[in-house]
């Protein structure tokens, strides 16, 4: 994952820091989403665990791609 990529990711509504209910994942970090990347495979975002007070990624626990068109994203016109 590129700082860049984090830099510009936002919280997944509804699971931000002290809402997450996985005791595998460390207090203060809550889910977040990057913006769209495309790829030969489709449009994709990268979900990931993230403290924003100290904005360490939780690598502990793996992050995934979620294609555009399984997510609920609306698709372009």
């Amino acid at each position: 994952m590129t700082q860049d990529a984090i830099n510009g990711a936002k919280a997944v509504p509804g699971l931000e820091a002290g809402m997450l209910n996985n005791p595998a994942i460390p207090p203060g970090f809550g889910k977040y989403t990057t913006s769209t990347f495309q790829s030969p495979a489709g449009d994709f975002q990268a979900h990931f665990y993230m403290n924003p007070t100290t904005n360490e990624v939780f690598y502990g626990l793996a992050y995934k791609a979620v294609f555009n068109s399984m997510s609920g994203v609306p698709k372009k016109p």
